[in-house]
């Protein structure tokens, strides 16, 4: 009934690497210990526990993940956790689990509650901790992978003839386990160590392989196993690139009943609503509502929310907040305030950053962007750590030696945003500088043609439509900025719901940009 724990991760002076043990009899939590590690070159931590020793009688499965911590026991960190590592537990056998820090994946979008939505699919229902079946010397594989595609499933070949001896028609199928992971285990007593394999994708109907994983070969090197041992491989993500699963979304401050329909009617996947306001009980239960109906006609909505950086926080009222808003919100637009004298202590706000980040990442399925604005250097490792969706304006480049965004080069956890609430619509920026609008036209739109005094139809459809077929996750067009398409529209007057739904020209030009950029 012994747990041995071993992960390499490098510490910094004065912090020290916990692993936090929940037992559960049946879905009910019996126990919670947080167990500090051991190490001996500041790189490679261990634990070795018995669970003799928490006198509980009967223990179903065990669930556990791994934090830093400093000298005075203060959180500092706790490794990416929304799909725990949790399995089913025997106490006839010793468990080994050789471990990596699991940061915020790449694929973080296929986590969330946008994707789910978008989709059409139920969420999941949570993770499934199979009972294992156990011989002499037992070796379980577990990996994670979204980018799996419909009618796909995974399996395993390798060195071993267990594993197939790397033919391809004898790999060794995996079973779903809920939240995207696969596992596996088999009888190790006549393996020999170490170990290679890779992880397969297969045709779940006709049992052919379709592709193998990408870069090296996975090995057990360095490992040991002895009889009653139970070894417990999580390869962490599946090595192959996720597929490019984009959606188009609007931004609009009216998002009624009729209004989502007809954005569901046209394919759009996403309204931003704008700030989040003081939520009454009455408009609590009114936005909850209108996010339950959005949601049935593969819709999402999108808020802002401020985080204040300058305030210290109650970690439940966090929590508290975090599950109001994702009862409405599936991605959040985070308005950050920072200390006044942020730059003169990097390290620290750094740290708080952060800190927040990773609660709200951790403790949610929404997915979170980043308002548009410059942020220091020092911060720009952990916004890429998190995995947060930064704004993209094509107006405002990141790189400062060019004149407009190259949207070809926006990264795919990116959000794609013609215009911005604090910055001038497609019309206005047009107007405001013609000498730029000319210039946009001939380097941006590859037309040499003059540059007219008003933004027209065409020119705003294909400004979007760039915006539309750029790699990143997310598209979004201010409602402002989509009407400048409409062939029949005079003035700057917002089109009402009804008119909205009687706009033929405007609708099939949407239709066909979502269809065409693969949106839809």
């Amino acid at each position: 009934m012994k747990l041995k724990f071993s992960l390499h991760y490098r510490t910094e002076w004065g912090q020290s690497l916990h692993v936090v043990v929940s037992a559960f009899s049946g879905k009910r939590r019996i126990a919670l210990r947080n167990l500090p590690m051991q190490t001996t070159d500041g790189e490679l931590w261990q634990l070795e526990t018995s669970l003799l020793e928490w006198r509980l009688r009967t223990i179903d499965s065990l669930e556990y993940y791994y934090q830093v911590e400093d000298s005075k026991g203060c959180l500092l960190r706790r490794e990416w956790c929304e799909v725990p590592r949790r399995y089913a537990f025997d106490g006839n056998a010793d468990y080994l689990f050789p471990d990596s820090w699991r940061d915020v994946p790449d694929v973080i979008p296929f986590y969330s509650q946008l994707y789910y939505v978008s989709q059409g699919i139920t969420a999941s229902t949570g993770l499934r901790p199979e009972r294992i079946v156990l011989y002499r010397k037992t070796i379980v594989f577990r990996v994670s992978a979204p980018q799996l595609r419909e009618g796909e499933a995974l399996a395993v070949c390798g060195s071993h003839p267990s594993l197939g001896h790397w033919n391809p028609a004898h790999f060794v199928k995996m079973q779903s386990i809920g939240e995207h992971d696969w596992m596996l285990s088999l009888n190790a007593g006549m393996m020999f160590f170490p170990l290679e394999y890779k992880y397969v994708v297969i045709d779940a109907q006709s049992n052919t392989l379709l592709r193998w994983e990408m870069g090296d070969n996975r090995s057990t090197d360095g490992l040991k196993m002895s009889d009653g041992e139970v070894l417990v491989l999580y390869g962490g993500m599946l090595h192959e690139p996720g597929p490019q699963w984009r959606i188009f979304g609007v931004r609009t401050s009216r998002p009624t009943r009729e209004f989502i329909l007809w954005a569901a009617q046209q394919g759009i996947r996403l309204i931003d609503a704008g700030t989040e306001g003081p939520l009454t009980l009455k408009s609590f239960r009114h936005c909850s509502e209108l996010a339950t109906f959005a949601r049935s006609h593969k819709v999402s909505l999108m808020g802002t929310v401020k985080v204040d950086l300058r305030r210290d926080f109650s970690l439940s009222r966090v929590k508290a907040r975090l599950r109001a808003l994702e009862q409405i919100f599936d991605i959040v637009s985070l308005d950050i305030r920072f200390p006044d004298d942020a730059e003169l202590h990097p390290d620290y706000t750094a740290c708080l950053l952060r800190e927040r980040l990773e609660l709200i990442v951790s403790q949610s399925h929404m997915l979170v962007a980043l308002g548009h604005k410059p942020y220091a250097d020092f911060l720009k490792p952990v916004l890429g750590r998190m995995h947060v969706l930064p704004v993209q304006l094509h107006s405002e480049p990141q790189n400062e030696a060019w004149e407009f965004a190259r949207l070809k080069e926006y990264p795919y956890l990116s959000i794609a945003a013609t215009s911005l609430p604090s910055t001038p619509t497609l019309r206005q920026w047009w107007r405001e500088d013609p000498g730029r609008a000319q210039r946009y036209r001939v380097t941006m739109l590859h037309s040499k043609e003059h540059a007219p005094r008003e933004l027209t139809p065409s020119l705003a459809e294909a400004i979007i439509a760039r915006h539309a077929f750029s790699p990143s996750v997310i598209c979004l067009v201010p409602m402002d900025d989509i009407e400048a398409m409409y062939k029949g529209k005079r003035g700057e007057q917002p089109l009402g719901d009804t008119e909205l739904q009687h706009a033929v020209n405007l609708n099939e030009k949407i239709q066909a940009l979502i269809r065409e950029s693969h949106r839809a």
